[in-house]
């Protein structure tokens, strides 16, 4: 009210607190308990609208890539017998190139895949993909509605990546490990 009544009533007021900033919002530090994941992963495979979410979930909670990760893998970057996915610089935020390790449960989403891959469009270069081989581009609608069934509130697609990294550090992996694993720049 002073800064308005000074600059659109020319006031000759000070305002003493023109300098004070507002403390910046707490970030979301939302993970989920292994109920909640089952109850998510159960509501997933539900409906049987979006095959690809139930895997997209699996993978996404056991080797913390983004979402953008995810939905841009194509198979030439997934190695299921050395149990890595490679990451070029292009597609990661942290623009350096790397790789994730494949645990038994993401290796078992890939599998699914692939054999999604092989019975509906096995010339898609896409891990997730529709019957006709095109790259799912958003998962945010049959992510919604697998929250909402699950009874879950508050959860995006970025709490699975929160979620791994959570789960590994409550198993006491090193935090240094875990941040290697989640691939943060510093």
């Amino acid at each position: 009210a002073l800064n308005w009544a000074k600059r659109e009533l020319e006031w000759d007021v000070v305002n003493p607190w023109c300098q004070r900033k507002l403390k910046e919002p707490a970030g979301r530090d939302r993970w989920l308990t292994q109920e909640e994941a089952d109850l998510l992963q159960k509501a997933s495979r539900e409906g049987g609208r979006a095959p690809h979410l139930a895997d997209f979930i699996r993978l996404g909670l056991n080797t913390g890539l983004r979402l953008r990760e995810m939905l841009g893998l194509d198979w030439s970057r997934v190695d299921l017998n050395s149990r890595l996915v490679y990451l070029g610089a292009d597609n990661q935020k942290n623009g350096k190139a790397g790789s994730v390790p494949l645990n038994g449960e993401a290796r078992e989403a890939l599998l699914s895949r692939a054999r999604f891959r092989a019975e509906y469009c096995s010339d898609s270069p896409w891990v997730f993909c529709n019957k006709k081989g095109v790259r799912i581009a958003s998962v945010k609608k049959g992510f919604n509605l697998a929250v909402e069934r699950a009874g879950l509130e508050d959860v995006h697609t970025h709490d699975l990546r929160r979620t791994f990294g959570s789960w590994l550090v409550q198993a006491g992996v090193d935090i240094r490990r875990v941040s290697e694993l989640l691939r943060h720049s510093d």
